[in-house]
């Protein structure tokens, strides 16, 4: 039963990770663009370990379980998107 957990729990949080890698893999993206989903991943699960220093559920539910996914996709979106435009302004500006 601890494997299951301790690899389910492992699988869960390192599923943005691991997807993204796997994007990652299979497009030509440039160093700051790919760097930015790893970072974007890294900050929700930073973010999601302060939100549970706080207050618990009462119906004993964690939040951070049912936020994470969506969160992590959210902040690869926006900082993916953030680096691409930077990278493309960057080239532009300096050509």
């Amino acid at each position: 039963m601890l494997l299951s957990v301790v690899l389910g729990g492992f699988l869960y949080y390192a599923a943005p990770y691991l997807l993204w890698a796997l994007v990652v893999s299979v497009a030509d993206f440039s160093g700051p663009v790919s760097h930015a989903g790893f970072i974007a991943a890294s900050i929700a699960l930073v973010a999601l370990t302060f939100v549970s220093f706080l207050p618990g559920d009462p119906s004993g539910l964690p939040i951070q379980w049912l936020i994470y996914w969506p969160f992590a996709i959210l902040l690869q979106a926006l900082g993916v998107g953030a680096a691409a435009v930077y990278v493309r302004w960057r080239f532009k500006v300096g050509a």
